[in-house]
């Protein structure tokens, strides 16, 4: 029987009235189950009448009949989010009674699948959400009908919120005066509000900060659980690639397609009834609900994993968003208090920074911080972890104000022979005018005078008043007269309240460093080297450095403690470290020095004042290069595979670039007298000649391969004093490059010219 439509029955109606926010609540009771559709209406004034709709189930799981249709399969759930321990209603139905659906549920696997009977055209099963389920999970059906297959899926979000903690940075008091003691207290429950011991890395930094620059450690919760899974399942089947058709006897015995013959009955027949409400309008209206308002909680659910609010932003809405006049309410009156001043000069962006704070098993830790004299809002934010899986965040403010405040505005640096203006900006956060006298000390600059609207005046700044909730400049004039550090103070006293500010600057010289240097070879007892030094040059700031070396290998001792200290991991590392150590055990030895005199000469072409940067553990003993040797070779006899190659690392593939670099080096290393074993270059060389022909398109890796196994083949010729013969795809990998070499680039051209030195030397 062809399903024609749906039959509306009236079951109620009410009239709903609106809050202020524009939201109403209707509630009704449905009496038997079946597919219920919920209308509202409103008229507006000068618009049409405003209309909406939402359809809801209403079934049990021994409901088997709801009289919905739907053109295939469709999986129905009540809402996208779900918490982990829920229980979540999942509705299948089919478009036909008497089907089977496979039903699967997958996340990062196959998690489980049933084929389920379908006696009627819905089933509701009950699907228990997990700890796996997090933080998203597929839910998939599958339905073979009428020679078709029909698939639907569906994505339930499980928010993550047992891995969270609810995090809580407060301070005692909302504003501090600059010095001041303050508390931070952290508290840390779980999701359920419970109070869970924790670590937590705690900080407090100037707000003006994440101006210029975001916090990059982010939010822990967003780190571990920000991203959801992306679907693995995929369904195929033959009919997605090609039709089926069932044949019937025709009037005349004769197969006819079954539908071309339903089609050809029906197509006389109106079909006003289809129009009038089409299943695909209606079902689009009911899925497009489902997923609005679910998939709203959804929405806000991850978009409290990965929020995160900027706290620079609070931050200056406080210190802003209010009246500066009436910034301050609870200050003294003038003549309450003693004119004290307080120079400030410390001006750290990081007033605290503790990476283990850790809450007790009430959830709470309290830390003592002692502000800088920075006057700023200032953002405290707390990451915890417990000792399992859950993270959280949290942020907190406060401030450093005082009703006084006097701030230096300068240049960043100085060079002699410059005339600028220093200046002190006072500002009064008091409800009333203040009179208060400036001053400016300075050291390693001349004062030489003041001015007041821009005109220079004589004598010494007198007294200024600063209104209300204002500011007042004061300037002064000031000459560099020599290069050095410059100490400045600005200050403003008044009768019973008063701020002073003080900072460091450099003066620099007038001019450019510059560097002559000349390098010789000295044949005789003595030498005369000519230098011309810049006449305008500054006697003091000039230094002049020798350095002599009996030979030019000894400078190559200077770089023996980076080969020292340098950290091996993989098998270029290794070698990288092991084949200059090598080179210059061979050198030292050719050179005849012993180790006491070459010791000696260590550090003799580095500067002293940067040796202790640029060479941290000091000098070493020589015999070290033994040791290095020693280790690294058993390192790369280790990491050979077993096919004769090296990878980057023991577990990986066979490199071609990185054997043939193993090779170079460990035919380098005998000729410098190394002992190395025989076979483990033997397997290597016979790893690359079955290598070579499988590169040939591949013209660099090719030449540096053969340039590998050539230089191995000169090494054994000068060895053993006779010929040594060219293996058959060496020469094949020869003469493929030399016919090629017009495509060669000037690196694989010089690799090609030392291989036929090595074959031919």
């Amino acid at each position: 029987m062809k399903f024609t439509g749906y039959q509306h029955d009236d079951i109620s109606s009410q009239s709903v009235s609106t809050d202020k926010s524009g939201e109403g609540v209707a509630t009704f009771t449905p009496l038997k189950p079946g597919y219920y559709r919920i209308s509202w209406s409103s008229p507006d004034q000068g618009a049409p009448v405003i209309q909406t709709e939402v359809t809801v189930w209403v079934t049990t799981d021994r409901i088997t009949e709801l009289g919905y249709r739907h053109g295939g399969v469709e999986i129905i759930v009540d809402k996208d989010t779900y918490r982990l321990g829920e229980r979540a209603p999942v509705m299948i139905t089919s478009q036909e009674p008497d089907s089977y659906v496979l039903f699967s549920v997958d996340g990062d696997d196959l998690y489980s699948y049933k084929l389920l009977h379908l006696t009627g055209t819905s089933k509701l099963i009950d699907l228990p959400i997990e700890d796996k389920d997090v933080p998203n999970v597929f839910l998939n059906a599958a339905m073979v009908s009428n020679r078709q297959i029909f698939v639907d899926t569906k994505q339930i979000i499980v928010p993550p919120v047992t891995h969270f903690l609810n995090v809580e940075v407060k301070p005692d008091r909302d504003q501090y005066q600059p010095r001041e003691e303050g508390t931070l207290t952290v508290r840390t429950t779980d999701s359920e509000g419970k109070p869970v011991a924790a670590e937590v890395a705690l900080g407090l930094i100037d707000s003006s900060v994440f101006y210029i620059q975001q916090d990059t450690a982010g939010d822990p919760r967003q780190f571990y659980f920000g991203s959801k899974r992306v679907m693995r399942t995929q369904t195929q089947s033959t009919f997605q690639q090609k039709p089926y058709i069932r044949l019937i006897k025709g009037a005349t015995e004769e197969l006819l397609d079954e539908e071309d013959e339903k089609r050809k009955k029906e197509s006389g027949r109106d079909d006003s009834a289809d129009r009038a409400e089409p299943r695909s309008n209606l079902s689009k209206s009911a899925s497009g609900y489902l997923a609005g308002q679910a998939g709203e909680g959804a929405r806000r659910a991850v978009d409290k994993i990965t929020e995160m609010k900027s706290p620079a932003s609070k931050a200056m809405a406080a210190e802003y968003g209010k009246d500066r006049a009436n910034a301050i309410t609870d200050m003294p009156s003038p003549e309450q208090q003693a004119a004290t001043v307080q120079v400030r000069n410390d001006f750290r962006s990081t007033a605290f920074w503790q990476p283990d704070v850790t809450t007790d098993s009430n959830g709470a830790a309290t830390v003592k911080v002692k502000y800088p004299d920075s006057l700023t809002s200032w953002t405290a934010t707390a990451r915890a972890v417990t000792e399992g899986d859950k993270f959280g965040i949290a942020f907190g403010s406060s401030r450093t104000k005082q009703p006084i405040i006097v701030r230096l505005e300068s240049p960043r640096f100085f060079v002699v022979g410059d005339s600028t203006v220093v200046s002190a900006v006072i500002n009064n956060n008091n409800d009333r005018p203040v009179e208060v006298l400036p001053g400016l000390e300075a050291h390693g600059l001349v004062i030489t005078g003041s001015l007041k609207n821009g005109q220079p005046v004589k004598g010494e700044q007198g007294k200024v008043t600063v209104p209300a909730g204002g500011e007042q400049r004061v300037d002064w004039t000031v000459s560099i007269q020599q290069a050095g550090a410059i100490k400045l103070k600005v200050m403003a006293q008044g009768q019973s309240q008063a701020d002073a500010m003080e900072r460091d600057f450099i003066a620099y010289e007038h001019g450019i460093e510059k560097l002559v240097a000349k390098s010789g070879k000295l044949r005789g007892d003595q030498v005369t080297v000519n230098l011309n030094i810049p006449a305008q040059r500054k006697p003091e700031s000039t230094r002049l450095d020798v350095q002599i070396a009996p030979s030019m290998a000894v400078t190559m001792l200077d770089a023996l403690p980076y080969l020292i200290d340098y950290p091996y991991g993989c098998t270029e590392q290794t070698m990288s470290r092991f084949l200059p150590a090598a080179i210059t055990a061979k050198t030292l030895r050719d050179l005849k020095l012993s180790p006491e005199d070459a010791m000696a000469r260590v550090f003799g072409g580095i500067e002293p004042e940067t040796a202790g940067q640029t060479h941290k553990k000091g000098k070493h003993d020589l015999k070290e290069l033994e040791r290095i040797e020693r280790e690294s070779l058993d390192r790369l006899y280790g990491m050979q595979h077993e096919d004769g190659g090296w990878g980057w690392w023991k577990e990986d593939s066979t490199d071609h670039f990185m054997t043939a670099y193993a090779l170079w080096g460990l035919t380098l290393a005998r000729d410098a007298g190394i002992d190395v074993k025989q076979d483990v270059i033997e397997r290597a060389v016979s790893y690359l000649n079955d290598e070579l022909v499988k590169e040939e398109d591949n013209y660099d890796m090719q030449a540096w391969m053969l340039h590998a196994v050539a230089i191995y083949t000169g090494s054994v010729a000068r060895r053993t004093g006779g010929d040594f013969a060219v293996h058959e795809y060496q020469a094949k990998a020869f003469s493929n490059l030399w016919e090629h070499r017009e495509k060669l680039n000037a690196y694989t051209r010089a690799l090609l010219a030392l291989s036929a030195q090595g074959f031919w030397l």
